[in-house]
């Protein structure tokens, strides 16, 4: 499974590079998170509480899961 959490306003354009980053290319499990705001707002800014509630949320569904498989 590939993960990718991205800003919603970014430098690269989706027409470009497509809402997933061609990560449907390689993979067919990914799932995409888009958090508002730029790069700089979802890394350290005022959405930054959202991108790590998502990977916290991440970490323990990935917890989770290798317990349930123990």
């Amino acid at each position: 499974m590939i993960t990718l959490i991205r800003a919603e306003q970014g430098a690269a354009r989706e027409e470009d590079v497509g809402s997933d980053y061609g990560i449907s290319q390689v993979s067919d499990e990914h799932q995409v998170y888009i958090v508002e705001g730029d790069h700089d707002s979802f890394v350290q800014g005022k959405t930054s509480a959202k991108t790590v509630s998502i990977i916290n949320d991440l970490i323990a569904e990935s917890y989770n899961t290798s317990i349930e498989e123990v």
